[in-house]
């Protein structure tokens, strides 16, 4: 039997807000570790996630109920400030 329901995806994970800032850095652990001193920033435990040349490719941290998500950039793609995740 079929179900004809259609199912819903969430889009907005949980404890996430609607936007969600997303940097792309030179070194997204340096970010981490100054978002950490000058903000009290707080890493999210097992978000880092390392592709196979080593380049961090996501990272969330988190400050008060708010997420940055973090990505190093790559020499294809060059470092921004900010994009954000709608």
């Amino acid at each position: 039997m079929q179900n004809n329901e259609t199912q819903k995806i969430k889009t907005v994970p949980d404890n996430y807000t609607s936007i969600t800032p997303w940097i792309k850095s030179p070194s997204s652990a340096n970010l981490i570790l100054f978002s950490q001193g000058a903000f009290n920033a707080e890493e999210i435990p097992n978000s880092r996630i390392i592709n196979e040349e080593g380049k961090l490719i996501h990272a969330v941290v988190s400050k008060g109920n708010a997420f940055v998500m973090l990505f190093d950039a790559r020499e294809d793609r060059a470092p921004t400030p900010a994009f954000l995740n709608l």
